[in-house]
């Protein structure tokens, strides 16, 4: 050998045996490999074919798969960037551990295993608020969130409508007992609103509770939210019985104000459930109210004022 190799894109040269000079400096030829790939997201270096150094190593981009999702409860694996190996093998997790992950469980934070969905609104029986098993749907449904393009905390809300129940009533109606829940959702079940408002009567101290009429057919709740904070902002529910002009009608409304109910344009129209069984309807007492359009078909949803309010009816 008269020249031994100066990296790795070079040859060493050694004499032919006829000359007295070493034979001219020679080079691997362009697309030699001089550095395998020593996993999925490391690349192979193949010399120049004009430098005796193979390149620098280098990585797939932090952007490249490396590892295909199977279902999904797994999702893909991506490289990092700044390693040769694929990340290790993760799975989506399973918070309520039912054996379903997050991803595939219609009720991530309580246990189903079974998936029980009655009333087939993609919210599974152990979480849905209204398990709309009758089915109810509210009737006259108005539904309105305002202030929506300025700062969070000061959004007002309004929803209102009616709906017959099953009737006699079984459990008796009682939200100076039992309180309600008012649940909104936006196009994807992801919650706007939902606020369980407790039972009790109205507190002259704490300026907040329930008034029942009589008859025990009108139920009115107000919070002025001055001693007792506002649960999501809402600070007047009204629940009437009209059962004596048709059996099991149900009128209802609900006022909001200082609260956050996000809803981007992208993600109407909603949905609300107003829960008279609180806080989970198992019984049925409860309805919801869809705004399905477009307009001009109606029900619909529709903003107006730049984006800052939301008007569904």
């Amino acid at each position: 050998m008269c020249r031994p190799a100066a990296g790795g894109c070079d040859v060493a040269e050694s004499c032919n045996g006829s000359s007295d000079n070493c034979p001219p400096d020679a080079l691997r030829p362009s697309g030699f490999v001089c550095r395998p790939a020593a996993g999925d997201c490391d690349v192979s270096e193949t010399c120049s074919g004009s430098s005796a150094a193979c390149p620098a190593d280098a990585f797939r981009p932090a952007s490249t798969e490396c590892r295909a999702s199977t279902s999904v409860c797994d999702p893909a694996e991506n490289c990092t960037g700044s390693s040769a190996s694929c990340p290790a093998d993760a799975h989506s997790p399973d918070s309520d551990a039912d054996g379903l992950c997050d991803a595939a469980d219609n009720c991530p934070s309580d246990p189903n295993p079974g998936q029980q969905d009655d009333d087939g609104d993609g919210i599974g029986n152990a979480c849905d608020p209204c398990n709309n098993i009758i089915p109810v749907s509210v009737s006259k449904p108005n539904l309105t969130i305002g202030r929506l393009t300025t700062p969070p905390g000061d959004d007002r809300f309004k929803f209102k409508g009616q709906m017959v129940l099953p009737h006699p009533y079984n459990p008796p109606l009682d939200p100076l007992t039992k309180g309600v829940r008012v649940v909104v959702y936006n196009s994807m079940n992801g919650t706007v609103l939902d606020a369980t408002i407790p039972g009790g009567p109205y507190n002259s101290a704490t300026k907040a509770g329930w008034k029942v009429n009589a008859s025990h057919t009108t139920w009115t709740y107000r919070n002025a939210g001055t001693v007792m904070p506002l649960v999501s902002g809402i600070n007047k529910v009204t629940v009437k019985d009209s059962s004596s002009r048709s059996p099991g009608l149900i009128k209802f409304g609900v006022g909001g104000k200082n609260g956050n109910y996000p809803v981007p344009p992208s993600k109407i129209p909603v949905k609300g459930d107003m829960v008279i069984d609180s806080p989970k309807a198992m019984t049925g007492q409860c309805g919801e109210a869809t705004f399905p359009g477009p307009p001009p078909f109606i029900p619909a949803c529709i903003f107006y004022s730049g984006g800052a309010t939301l008007k569904c009816k």
